[in-house]
């Protein structure tokens, strides 16, 4: 610490309490504090980048009042925290407040500090040497602080709930240059320190699954080949698109830039044609994902609309998507291939969505979360292994069981083993709740028709019944029954194997 004065470089005269006073009371220390956009706050944002806080007021609270004499001075100190500082020395132009304006006294040349956290300004009374000037309880001193004022707050208010505050002292003496505690000999303690910059997000992000209307859209496992329709969509998409959800940006009013004065908001901060978005699923079935306007998936968003799905299509992604107005939702849609008919799976994708700021150092804004879970309107369930009825010696049996609250027809189709793909559906016939059959190959078979002994199938078993249990087995020429139904996969849940007898 050094003890010669190098904050102030004005001559500091006496300053008295008024006579019979014995102690005194702290002042108080208030401000507007202004809350900040962390968006301000990028990871490139510049050192220097500086924000307008609003005005802070003193006020005294000395009982009797602090007698300034004729030609003496005082000096106020205002001091920043939470690693804040004055981008330059304010000057006198930015204090007022009764003291100055009623007493007479006059602003001399603030000094900042060398870590620029403390700002020192000199009040003097220029009256005669006789005329003093008594400063009472409740007179202010104010500071207003310029455009771009407080520098050094970039990691504090990138964090919503960030504070920057200030604190102020009032002395006969000249501090020590960055000395530790403000000097507060007179209307002392030190003033309790106030927030003069909070930190929050001015734009929310959020993703919602489905549309307006609670969505009920599954697909349909009654059809021919199965699973390659949709039931109708709650929000009047047909039966060839999925409204998986939307996202939204929402303006959060009164949430800064750094000047401020004007709201940090979309319409001025984010690029009209910059936001992205990657949805993560499985769109084995798209002909193509895109954002639209609207619920039933028709309109399209626009420039950017249309997604780009990967060769595995588990991934979609959209770049330059045109942002649309605060609060307005964007839909997630993907349309079904109609030619050729894939079955469309059961998928929950997520989103992920980013916007680009208008500014490059400023943050980007992004929201995140779970989409449409769009499953079956009924169970299915493969068999992986299956013998056909021809086959000589060995057979197979397929026991199902409806574990489901309805009764519901059974339904059986052949898995093309090279393809892939699910032939025609056929009845096997109808079991009420709970109930259990099992059906020999040659019923299998009759229902499909019959199955080439080369292929070694897959069979692929649905119903309109909120679940299944299937077993498999396989009996050897000798008359050997094996359990297979630790082979089979269902598809999806909440269809399930069991095993055992």
């Amino acid at each position: 610490m050094k003890k010669r004065n190098v904050i102030l470089h004005t001559a500091i005269a006496s300053a008295l309490l008024a006579m019979g006073v014995s102690a005194q009371a702290s002042g108080s220390l208030t401000a507007t504090a202004v809350n900040f956009a962390t968006q301000n706050f990028g990871a490139t944002a510049p050192a220097t980048l500086g924000i307008t806080p609003g005005a802070l007021t003193y006020t005294f609270n000395t009982p009797g009042g602090i007698v300034v004499n004729g030609a003496g001075t005082i000096v106020m100190y205002f001091r920043l925290a939470n690693g804040a500082t004055f981008s330059a020395a304010p000057v006198a132009g930015n204090f007022g407040g009764t003291v100055i304006a009623n007493l007479g006294l006059t602003v001399g040349l603030p000094a900042l500090s060398t870590d620029k956290t403390t700002v020192a300004v000199p009040l003097t009374n220029g009256t005669a040497a006789t005329a003093n000037a008594t400063i009472g309880v409740g007179a202010t001193v104010i500071y207003t602080p310029a455009a771009g004022a407080v520098t050094g707050v970039n990691t504090t208010l990138a964090t919503v709930g960030g504070v920057v505050g200030a604190s102020a002292s009032v002395s006969a003496l000249a501090a020590a240059e960055n000395s530790a505690a403000l000097p507060a000999d007179l209307d002392g303690p030190a003033a309790t320190a106030a927030s003069i910059a909070t930190a929050a997000s001015a734009i929310t992000g959020t993703v919602t699954a489905g549309g307006p209307t609670a969505e009920t859209q599954k697909i349909d496992v009654t059809v021919t080949p199965s699973q390659t329709a949709l039931s109708a969509g709650a929000n009047g998409q047909g039966t060839t698109k999925v409204n998986f959800g939307s996202f939204k940006f929402t303006n959060v009013a009164g949430v800064k830039q750094v000047d401020g004065i004007a709201d940090y908001a979309i319409g001025t901060n984010l690029t009209a044609a910059g936001t992205g978005a990657v949805a993560t699923g499985n769109f084995a079935a798209a002909s193509a994902m895109t954002l639209t306007t609207d619920a039933a998936c028709v309109t399209a968003l626009g420039a950017g609309s249309t997604g780009v799905l990967n060769t595995g299509k588990t991934t979609a992604t959209w770049t330059a998507a045109t942002t649309v107005a605060t609060t307005v939702p964007t839909y997630v849609c993907m349309t079904a291939l109609l030619a050729p008919l894939v079955a469309i799976p059961v998928t929950t994708p997520t989103l992920t969505v980013t916007t680009t700021p208008t500014l490059g150092t400023n943050a980007v804004v992004g929201a995140s979360g779970t989409l449409y879970a769009l499953g079956l309107n009924g169970a299915s369930i493969d068999v992986r292994s299956y013998v056909p009825a021809a086959a000589s010696g060995y057979s197979s049996f397929v026991r199902i069981v409806n574990t489901g609250s309805t009764s519901a027809p059974i339904s059986v189709a052949v898995i093309d083993p090279a393809t892939g793909a699910a032939g025609a559906s056929a009845v096997l016939g109808t079991l009420a709740a709970g109930a259990a059959k099992t059906y020999l190959a040659s019923e299998i078979e009759a229902a499909t028709g019959p199955i080439a002994v080369a292929l070694r199938p897959r069979l692929r078993i649905t119903a309109p019944t909120s679940a299944l249990q299937v077993q498999s087995f396989m009996s050897s020429p000798s008359g050997v029954f094996t359990d297979m139904s630790g082979g089979q996969l269902s598809n999806p849940t909440p269809a399930t194997m069991i095993t055992g007898n």
